[in-house]
């Protein structure tokens, strides 16, 4: 019986620790991802549902999704041309967030990483950030 306890009290704790905050992108951001997304995805050959992958973050390592998130990254001026970001331009997207303290320790972290390429840069630092926020973002 106490087993039982203690395996129920586990769980909970644990899917507790692995939920993560749900944070919807603010309207004028959306529009302009929307804005430029179809640009992007002719631009580096990025198949139309590309964004999908992004909001919520689920983008496999690969050279055109490396591309496309550079691409949509600096035209909406949030990157720079060496693949980092501009954090007070970035932590626009995370406004609704309750835990923008953690955010910002986190995205600072991460955007100190680099890759060979800006394009490899801008994966790494995006990736570094999901893996480790525990936030996910919705539109």
């Amino acid at each position: 019986m106490i087993y039982t306890i203690l395996l129920i009290s586990l769980v909970s704790v644990l899917s507790t620790n692995a939920s993560k905050e749900r944070v919807k992108v603010p309207p004028e951001i959306i529009a302009k991802i929307n804005a430029v997304d179809s640009q992007c995805v002719k631009d580096v050959g990025a198949p139309p549902d590309i964004l999908k992958k992004i909001i919520p973050w689920n983008l496999p390592d690969d050279d055109i999704n490396q591309k496309y998130l550079f691409c949509l990254s600096h035209k909406l001026q949030m990157a720079n041309d060496n693949g980092t970001f501009d954090a007070d331009k970035t932590m626009k997207i995370f406004a609704n967030s309750n835990r923008l303290d953690d955010i910002r320790k986190n995205f600072s972290e991460c955007n100190l990483k680099s890759g060979k390429t800006k394009y490899e840069t801008i994966y790494i630092i995006t990736n570094c950030f999901y893996s480790n926020v525990g936030i996910e973002l919705t539109m």
